[in-house]
């Protein structure tokens, strides 16, 4: 722009006050432009449906189906609950919050299903709360035959209690590492931006 243009340009905006404050912010520093809607986010399913977590479900339904009957014994019990044991945490952390998404969609009668970004604490409650539970059923006869009793609202369930399963248990730290990738790979929330 040459120097008439821009005499002639800031004259105009002395002129005309409308046009000056449509140049500049409600403080008179510049104007920001608006920042882009964010995109949609998908199903909180990243940390539930990759690799790691079908092949755990597909082992656990292959050993309880197959294994348990051709080879009998500890190591076929112990598969079953390692492969539970990664899975389960991450089962809960999406599936909680879908759940979560749907009903506040109901409640606020939303056009979009709007769901939370997986967090730490999402994590360390499902991990902590599978732990507490997995513990209970294999160390008291009570709590056993209430999981058997739930379990049984979709499928027959004959769980038994066995303190040796509780060496399992170190495969949830495993649930919580990977689960960890998906908490990272979102990154930071973006910074607040200023309105025009």
């Amino acid at each position: 722009m040459t120097l008439p243009a821009r005499r002639q340009r800031a004259a105009s905006t002395d002129d005309d006050p409308e046009l000056g404050a449509d140049l500049a912010g409600s403080d008179g520093g510049p104007r920001v432009a608006p920042a882009p809607p964010p995109p949609a986010q998908g199903l909180p399913l990243q940390e539930l449906l990759s690799w790691p977590p079908l092949l755990a479900v597909a082992v656990l339904a292959l050993n309880d189906h197959l294994l348990k009957a051709l080879y009998p014994g500890w190591w076929t019990g112990k598969l079953s609950d390692l492969a539970g044991l990664f899975y389960f945490p991450l089962f809960l952390t999406a599936a909680g919050r879908l759940v979560w998404a749907s009903a506040r969609r109901l409640v606020r009668a939303d056009t979009q299903l709007r769901v939370t970004r997986l967090q730490r604490s999402h994590l360390i409650a499902a991990c902590v709360g599978t732990a507490l539970v997995f513990a209970a059923i294999n160390t008291s006869a009570d709590a056993m035959a209430g999981w058997n009793r739930l379990l049984s609202l979709g499928f027959p369930s004959r769980g038994t209690v066995d303190p040796t399963d509780l060496l399992a248990l170190p495969m949830i730290v495993a649930s919580y590492a990977w689960g960890l990738r998906f908490v990272a790979r979102q990154g930071p929330q973006p910074p607040p931006t200023r309105r025009a």
